[in-house]
């Protein structure tokens, strides 16, 4: 499935006058891609190009989606839509797993400046023992 397909015929959907430089740019193709992309959904029938009448650019086409090209739109869809939702139901079993991690692992950490200055005090459970101090020593 490509989703270039899909992408292109969403949007010949909603603006059939762009231009195919304009088009390459909102998909993020190469010109020459999306050409090939256009005359492969014209070939199959899911696209008619059409020439603007009052254009002063007799070159410019405007993009309609026939209703095969309607049909092949939802059929991508709803293959896209199961795609993402498959990859969505993987990222929380992921994310659900890191946090496990995080969860079982996560217990104070030392700060390194209180271990290297003070480390004969030091306690692993990140307190400082209460130092006692003779009177008379001061």
């Amino acid at each position: 499935m490509d989703e270039n397909y899909l992408r292109t015929l969403r949007i010949i959907e909603l603006e059939p006058s762009l231009s195919q430089r304009v088009l390459a740019q909102r998909l993020n193709l190469s010109l020459g891609k999306t050409n090939s992309l256009l005359n492969s959904m014209i070939e199959k029938g899911y696209v008619k190009a059409a020439r603007f009448k009052n254009s002063s650019n007799k070159r410019a086409f405007q993009y309609h989606l026939t209703a095969e090209g309607f049909k092949r739109k939802l059929d991508l869809t709803q293959q896209v839509l199961q795609l993402k939702s498959r990859e969505f139901e993987s990222l929380q079993k992921e994310i659900q797993i890191l946090q496990q991690e995080i969860n079982m692992h996560q217990s104070p950490l030392p700060d390194p400046l209180n271990v290297l200055i003070f480390p004969k005090y030091f306690n692993p459970r990140g307190s400082f023992p209460t130092i006692r101090r003779n009177r008379n020593s001061l």
